[in-house]
């Protein structure tokens, strides 16, 4: 699976790891009939505040701060188009949350992601 992770944010993680993370559980959960995903891609976007109160209200009718937002458009596209959806996470959500836990923030972005 292709995966473009894209961050406007200051962090310092470690976006290697991540993305080894991500393609490490894909791999794992796919079957023969789970092929497309492989052959997909998949974006990760590290969106301000703004834009995650922007689309929270937009899609989900709800004014705040939300962590992570997924989007997936396997019903919509077409067999020639390969993305396959796309994460918006809040780092200022993930780092306070990973706090809250006693995680580092690639604990708590990894499983963001995940679920």
């Amino acid at each position: 699976m292709k995966l473009t992770i894209l961050n406007s944010q200051e962090t310092d993680m470690d976006f290697d790891a991540l993305e080894q993370a991500i393609n490490k559980h894909v791999s794992s959960v796919a079957t023969v009939e789970t092929q497309q995903v492989l052959d997909g891609e998949l974006n990760v976007i590290f969106a301000d505040e703004d834009l995650m109160i922007e689309l929270n209200q937009k899609y989900r009718k709800k004014s705040y701060l939300t962590d992570v937002l997924s989007f997936s458009y396997l019903e919509s596209r077409n067999e020639q188009e390969k993305l396959l959806g796309e994460i918006y996470i809040s780092l200022k959500k993930a780092k306070s949350q990973a706090e809250q836990k006693g995680n580092d923030l690639e604990t708590e972005i990894n499983y963001l992601i995940i679920h």
